[in-house]
């Protein structure tokens, strides 16, 4: 350990707790790599949160009550803004039946009092003052229609609507509209009784009360006409007219923040037919271009050719750098580290995916050229982005470099796409690029502060460590050496010692080799390597390795392979036996064998020992983690090479199901035993190695767990038979008929 000495103390110089961050910590992302920072995006765009699928950007208006807030404002304007929006919120929405008939009674004769609870509350104090007995006759009307109109919250409550007690509502609606002066109100009625009509499915008929109502309402700007444009656009939907339904909603959406969401939801075109009429529909081209962005919004639209249809249309239109953002994320998710990103689409770019890059850049360049857009500098910087994702680096950098902004945010975005231009620039895993990289880790504070540029540059370098078949060194850039025990491989482990050895390793490799306690993994990979060795049967070589790792250093878990277990239970405490370090129990298994050979007298004994001790340090056994670090219950069943997929884990899981070694131990001692009971002991594990066998085979119906006795196939059955035949008569037959209900069941 002393040639290690001068590299810790190198280390402590340079800061090694610093470096220490930078490891597994950041790796593998959930999502697809994104530096499409939030900043990019103008959220006071209305077609923003919608472009963007709402995912990982923050649109504060999108909490607000935009229909209450809408409904309070139109109010208090119609009151010259005498009131406040409190004072109309508790009128309008809190205020029962009773107490606004006796705030009309108040307003009709003076000396009839207010209700209390409206007291001091100027909204009500106005209608009393100016004497508006239509906004409170309007105000009893709408909360009788209410209970009709509005779903419940209790689910168990909610039940069919009263249809009579709607039509008769309706009517009362439109008496009421006719002897009201106030177009305001009027609209509002009209309101009332087309969204009755609507809620008691009478598509028809709400067609037929928004063509007798609004000719008779003087044209006025209030949010109402585009509430009951919903209604209109929904009865549309369902009588057939789709084509004037999606033209209406896409109205809707643009002009009602209130019902844009739903609007949105409701929006549908079936195919180019249909398509072609709504656009024959719209009266301007911003009308046309808000057709395009919300088809362009949804999923599996077109959208590079929904974008160039709108900057045809408008090049200043508000839809298009949110669109923009979009079009650029899903060209991110599909080439950025495509070759190595585990989360990205798992395949490389398809020619459909690389002609929409294409086209995509191209429209870019124009924008650029015409210099038309809003936001000429995100054009330029989603530019050099696309030429990344291209793998035209060289380009790029030159983009970038000509980039001038004041806006550090922005700046700060430039940076870091730079960043990813570096790291993507090394095309081998030299030790220039080692160096370089190793810079950027400790210097580069874009780099300290971005955990997905953390994570995209380990996924990198081990991606070119693997292709330069380094696959150790990529390992430790994105696991840590834990996650290497649930499928240890030989080659990577011998690569990884080796790079511990070394007299002069790179700064990255140091960061890779020591531990937060100055100490190096070495020993730890030893013992691995003594633990996969061990697995295999490979005992001799096991205990070569395993005297390189000095015994302070040694695992000092215990093990007892040896006591025999006819109850395959893996986790029960073993009693009544010795137990024994890995490191004493290798010897004693080298010892045991070379006894086994060497005493003519008691070498079945030996024999049988060291078959129980293989079979328990299996899968199957209570000594299992002698020669495996995780095992899964569930990996009873087949899978290639034992290895079952694990999450997180860079090889997957390998189970220890290997018998073999087992098997020939049980054979010699029931080919050698002179004694019958030790005959009968070995044939019996025999029999059970071969059930396990047939369980783990890829055509077994039997299903573990199962309270079935399970049927074996006759080649299966050969020393259950043997047993059963030649030892019916020794003390271990009768012992084993009564603690094994297979084999009770097979002796029958």
């Amino acid at each position: 350990m002393q040639r290690y000495a001068h590299w810790v103390i190198l280390l402590a110089g340079l800061g090694l707790l610093i470096l220490f961050p930078t490891r597994m910590a950041d790796a593998c992302p959930e999502q697809p790599y994104t530096f499409i920072n939030p900043i990019l995006v103008d959220t006071s765009s209305i077609y923003a949160p919608y472009a963007l699928s709402f995912d990982n950007f923050e649109f504060p208006f999108l909490k607000e009550d935009h229909q209450t807030n809408e409904n309070i404002q139109e109010w208090m304007s119609r009151y010259c803004d005498n009131t406040t929006p409190g004072d109309v919120y508790q009128v309008i929405y809190k205020t029962p039946v009773e107490d606004l008939e006796e705030l009309r009674a108040s307003i009709i004769n003076k000396d009839l009092p207010m209700p209390i609870d409206l007291h001091g509350n100027t909204f009500a104090e106005a209608n009393q003052k100016m004497g508006c007995t239509e906004v409170i006759d309007y105000l009893i009307f709408a909360k009788k229609c209410e209970p009709y109109v509005i779903a419940s919250s209790d689910l168990w409550k909610q039940k069919d609507k009263n249809i009579e007690a709607i039509h008769q509502l309706m009517k009362e609606g439109g008496n009421l509209f006719k002897k009201t002066d106030s177009y305001f109100i009027r609209l509002r009625i009209a309101y009332q009784v087309i969204r009755l009509a609507h809620y008691a499915k009478e598509y028809h008929k709400v067609l037929e009360l928004k063509d007798y109502f609004l000719p008779k309402i003087d044209k006025i700007n209030s949010i109402i006409n585009w509430w009951i444009l919903g209604h209109v656009a929904g009865a549309e939907l369902k009588t057939g007219k789709e084509v004037e339904a999606a033209y209406h909603f896409a109205q809707i959406f643009q002009n009602c923040p209130s019902k844009r969401s739903s609007a949105y939801d409701s929006f549908h075109i079936d195919n180019n037919k249909q398509w072609e009429k709504a656009l024959l529909l719209c009266q301007s081209n911003d009308e046309k271009a808000n057709l395009f962005a919300i088809r362009a919004s949804q999923s599996r639209s077109r959208l590079v050719d929904e974008m160039s249809a709108i900057y045809d249309l408008n090049p200043k239109h508000p839809s298009l750098e949110p669109l923009l953002i979009k079009a650029t994320k899903k060209m991110e998710a599909a080439f950025l580290g495509a070759e190595f990103h585990k989360n990205a689409q798992k395949k490389p770019p398809t020619r459909q995916q690389k002609e929409s890059l294409r086209q995509l850049t191209k429209l870019v360049e124009k924008a650029i050229q015409d210099q038309t857009v809003n936001h000429l500098v995100l054009w330029k910087i989603v530019h050099g982005y696309l030429l990344i994702l291209q793998g035209n680096w060289p380009e790029a950098e030159v983009t970038f470099a000509q980039i001038n902004t004041q806006d550090p945010k922005l700046k700060k975005e430039i940076e870091t796409i730079q960043t990813i231009i570096k790291i993507n620039s090394y095309q081998h895993a030299d030790t220039e690029t080692e160096s370089d990289l190793y810079n950027i880790m400790t210097n580069s504070d874009i780099y300290k502060n971005n955990p997905t540029l953390r994570a995209f540059l380990k996924e990198r370098l081990a991606y070119l460590y693997t292709k330069d078949t380094l696959v150790g060194k990529a390992l430790l850039m994105t696991h840590s050496v834990r996650d290497l025990k649930y499928n240890p491989d030989l080659a990577v482990l011998d690569e990884l010692i080796k790079m511990t050895e070394k007299e002069n390793p790179t700064r990255l490799e140091k960061t890779l080799i020591f531990k937060p306690d100055g100490t190096t993994i070495r020993s730890e990979l030893l013992e691995i390597k003594v633990t996969l060795l061990l697995s295999q049967g490979q005992v001799e070589v096991a205990k070569e390795i395993y005297s390189l790792v000095p015994r302070a250093e040694r695992s000092t878990q215990k093990f007892s392979p040896f006591a025999e277990d006819y109850l395959d239970c893996v986790f029960c405490p073993v009693t009544d036996t010795v137990a024994y370090s890995k490191s004493d129990l290798i010897d004693k298994l080298v010892e045991y064998d070379y006894k086994a050979r060497a005493d003519i007298q008691k070498g079945p004994d030996y024999f049988y020992l060291l078959g129980t001790a293989w079979y328990n340090m299996s899968f199957f056994g209570p000594a299992w983690h002698a020669t495996d670090y995780f095992r899964s219950g569930k990996n009873w069943y087949f899978a290639y090479d034992d290895v079952y997929p694990l999450k997180g884990v860079p090889f997957g899981n390998k189970e220890n199901h290997n018998l073999s070694k087992a098997k020939m131990y049980f054979s010699k001692a029931l080919e050698l035993a002179k004694d019958r009971d030790l005959q009968a002991r070995s044939a019996y594990m025999l029999a059970r190695i071969d059930q396990k066998e047939y369980f783990l085979s890829e055509n077994c119906p039997y299903k573990i767990g199962s309270n079935l006795i399970p049927k074996l196939p006759p080649n299966r059955m050969i020393y259950y038979n043997l047993l059963i035949r030649e030892y019916n008569d020794t003390e271990f037959y009768q012992d084993i008929i009564e603690e094994c209900s297979f084999f009770a069941a097979y002796a029958k």
